[in-house]
């Protein structure tokens, strides 16, 4: 999978095999750090994909703590106020976060409107939203249940 269409044809053939989603569309996006980020879109909805590489030293960390993460993130998502500013994991049809083949991990979920704002700087707005963010994100972590986050490495 070495250049960027043999990439996306090796998305569509996952997607397809593991969350039984037959992809229109896939468009890169600007990635982080760790993984690369694809918008899929197929006739009903959008998705967001993430790819780990699994020779890229700066995935290892996440690639080995999908399991423990991704649960925390539902919980988010379905008991505090965070649920239009946190994805919904997608789980593959075997019931996993994620999927891999001989060079990359997936973490499929939904897609969440908006942009990055990377290196763009940030308005009066978009600091107060942010500030919310956080504020009931950090109020949310007491409430964690005690089994996800016994499970955190």
């Amino acid at each position: 999978m070495g250049n960027v269409m043999g990439r996306e044809q090796q998305i569509y053939a996952i997607l397809k095999e593991h969350y039984n989603i037959q992809a229109k569309r896939i468009v890169q996006q600007v990635g982080g750090w760790s993984a690369l980020a694809y918008v899929i879109s197929d006739n009903d909805q959008k998705y967001f994909l993430k790819v780990y590489d699994k020779k890229r030293s700066s995935s290892t960390k996440w690639i080995n703590a999908i399991d423990q993460y991704m649960p925390i993130v539902e919980w988010l998502r379905g008991h505090t106020a965070l649920k239009k500013h946190v994805v919904k994991p997608i789980l593959t049809n075997t019931e996993m976060y994620a999927c891999a083949d001989e060079d990359y991990v997936y973490v499929l979920s939904t897609f969440i409107d908006g942009y990055t704002i990377g290196s763009n700087p940030l308005k009066l707005g978009q600091v107060n939203e942010i500030a919310k963010i956080l504020g009931t994100l950090h109020r949310s972590t007491d409430d964690v249940p005690a089994h996800l986050i016994k499970q955190l490495p």
